[in-house]
């Protein structure tokens, strides 16, 4: 139970949670405090009425939030009570489903790889994504080769993907860093939602711990500020967890990268 409150949070703050809902809620809960003691609410009470408070506008903003996003709403429809409210064929239908590939497909995915490694590509991983359409590969190179070779490594694979009748198929090609956040990737993860939104979110992740030189998965999420804003890389650093100033000290102020644009560099301190 813990898990999914702990990941129904994650997903709320790196997705919706911001500045000034914080200061709303903080606000809120203040002059609800504020109004008690006009009230002579007892001492000894207080501290139960304010997290009564809390709680009630958690769980608003939450099952709020739960309408808006399938991720959310499958996590709710999980918890007792809570639950009954979105435990319907009609939510459940809103979260697309992971495509189980067949065998000519995984073969394929196979022979593709070892082509590649004929070409003398160090492959970190490579598989289709049927639902999106694309053949995805991660190359294990140096970052300025990579930049270098890019359009080339995307057409050789375009190539070899549209040699199986895949002609409808697109690309992605990227670097795969060893001892990254990308080691975890799979298609069981990259297959299912939120598809290529978690994906890049993953990718990302990986060249700025490379670019940190971190020894820790940092915890991120990927947006824009605004409709026409800038590309933007929110980095969350739990201060239970983490040395927020050394992580601050060795973040860059944009990332750039030659298959996802440039992003700025945003940090959010949490458990302040």
């Amino acid at each position: 139970m813990g898990d999914m409150f702990k990941e129904t949070k994650q997903y709320y703050e790196k997705n919706y949670y911001d500045q000034n809902i914080h200061d709303h809620i903080k606000k809120s809960v203040n002059e609800e405090i504020n109004n008690g003691r006009k009230k002579s609410i007892r001492t000894h009470n207080r501290k139960s009425y304010y997290l009564a408070t809390a709680a009630a506008l958690f769980i608003a903003v939450l099952i709020g939030t739960s309408f808006l996003s399938p991720s959310v709403s499958h996590v709710m429809a999980d918890l007792p009570i809570i639950g009954s409210i979105f435990d319907s064929e009609e939510e459940k239908k809103k979260i697309p489903k992971k495509v189980n590939k067949n065998q000519k497909m995984l073969n394929e995915e196979e022979e593709i790889k070892g082509k590649l490694r004929e070409m003398g590509h160090s492959i970190g991983l490579a598989f289709y994504l049927p639902y999106e359409e694309i053949f995805t590969v991660g190359i294990k190179i140096e970052k300025e080769t990579f930049q270098k070779t890019h359009a080339e490594l995307e057409q050789q694979v375009s190539k070899l993907v549209h040699s199986y009748g895949r002609e409808n198929y697109e690309v992605e090609v990227f670097r795969y860093i060893e001892g990254t956040h990308i080691e975890r990737a799979s298609y069981d993860e990259w297959g299912d939602w939120p598809f290529d939104l978690g994906r890049k979110d993953d990718i990302i992740t990986s060249y700025l711990e490379d670019e940190t030189g971190t020894s820790e998965h940092l915890n991120t999420s990927i947006g824009t500020g605004s409709k026409n804003g800038p590309n933007i890389i929110t980095v969350y650093a739990d201060t239970s967890e983490t040395d927020v100033e050394a992580l601050k000290a060795s973040l860059p102020e944009k990332l750039k990268t030659v298959n996802f644009g440039t992003y700025d560099i945003n940090i959010k301190v949490l458990g302040e």
